[in-house]
């Protein structure tokens, strides 16, 4: 038979090991998740979270692809460093002016 104290050590890992769970859970998927939905409900679309690795994959991609090329007269240097950045802003600034040229329709 286990002595009280035992028991007790249990169920205070028990519960500290639940509570340290639930907290990571909310962390790594629960918040940004959240995050994300209500940055859709405001009208900025990107792309859906994905735990760990993200964009990287897109990231890569894009990268490779404007590498592949030759550098072009005009130097444009942001658009063959950071390719990913570049578009993901340029979405980003779409979004965001029809977001708020929406706005100013309905108060004008």
């Amino acid at each position: 038979m286990a002595s009280p104290v035992l028991n007790v050590s249990i169920a205070i890992a028990v519960v500290a090991a639940t509570t340290v769970l639930c907290r990571v859970l909310n962390w790594v998927w629960l918040r940004p998740k959240k995050l994300e939905k209500h940055l859709r409900k405001q009208g900025f679309h990107g792309n859906s979270y994905r735990f760990l690795y993200g964009d990287t994959k897109e990231h890569i991609s894009t990268l490779m692809a404007t590498r592949s090329n030759p550098i072009p007269i005009s130097h444009d240097v942001p658009s063959r460093t950071t390719p990913f950045l570049c578009n993901s802003a340029s979405l980003s600034a779409i979004t965001v002016k029809e977001h708020f040229s929406g706005q100013d329709q309905h108060q004008g």
